[in-house]
């Protein structure tokens, strides 16, 4: 995958009910974000018109050989849910 936007943070979070992970994306503010629709609905928001990314600059593919973070980490690096979009 290619580095995320600048301000932006990309972790790959081990799912905690099932095998597998999810990618999410903090943006400059720390909201996490955990889908491509997620991402574009706030690229389109107007106070983030100044924004210079589209939807391309985001990969939300997980690859087997990137690190992982162990299930009982994972609740430390979620926000509060009422704060995903």
């Amino acid at each position: 995958h290619t580095e995320p936007p600048e301000g932006w943070r990309r972790e790959v979070l081990a799912r905690i009910t099932v095998p597998g992970s999810d990618v999410y994306y903090f943006c400059p503010s720390g909201r996490a974000h955990r889908s491509g629709p997620d991402v574009a609905r706030f690229l389109a928001q107007e106070q983030n018109q100044h924004l210079l990314y589209t939807l391309e600059a985001f990969d939300f593919v997980t690859r087997f050989e990137e690190v992982q973070v162990h299930v009982a980490d994972f609740s430390a690096h979620l926000p509060d849910a009422s704060v995903i979009v």
